[in-house]
């Protein structure tokens, strides 16, 4: 799909169709064992969750009987509160100010030559992920785009910065 276009094969003729492809996936759940590393090299983020047992489990198999024999009766949930929201900032234009490209470049070079494991992340799930997860940062927060967006991503993508980096790339991201 990077391409941006997605090919449908209707079984094994030859008969096929192209479609756009624009897609954003919020969550997806499945065993990250099943999954290849060219596929998981797509997400920004990939956590893997423990499952609930007992209590835990009672407590969401009462939501979810709730869910199917009430329904959900007209009112608005915090996931269509979200949903909307998303879709406003989405469709919003985010401005990308020319003068911040600079600090933004030094900013993700220092990053990536404190990265002990750099050469375990490809540029698609390093430096293209931070940049994706920084203009969500800006849109959510509905600010042009900038290099404490940019921080916000790194320190988000990869908590297990000492904090001696983390101030030499704050002082990068707030210098002028």
């Amino acid at each position: 799909m990077e391409e941006g276009r997605y090919k449908i094969t209707k079984g094994s003729s030859d008969m096929f169709k192209f479609f756009n492809a624009r897609v954003n996936i919020i969550a997806a759940g499945n065993n990250i064992k099943n999954l290849s590393t060219e596929l998981l090299d797509r997400f920004d983020f990939v956590f893997e969750l423990e499952k609930p047992y007992g209590a835990e489990r009672k407590q969401i198999a009462s939501k979810v009987i709730d869910l199917f024999y009430f329904g959900r009766q007209g009112e608005a949930t915090d996931a269509d509160l979200i949903n909307s929201y998303a879709e406003y900032v989405m469709n919003k234009p985010l401005e990308r100010p020319v003068e911040e490209r600079d600090r933004i470049q030094r900013l993700v070079n220092e990053y990536i030559d404190r990265k002990n494991d750099i050469e375990q992340h490809t540029i698609r799930n390093l430096e293209a992920s931070i940049m994706r997860i920084s203009e969500a940062i800006a849109r959510l927060k509905q600010e042009p785009l900038q290099a404490e967006h940019v921080l916000e991503a790194i320190l988000t993508k990869d908590p297990a910065i000492r904090s001696k980096e983390t101030a030499l790339l704050r002082a990068i991201s707030r210098e002028g």
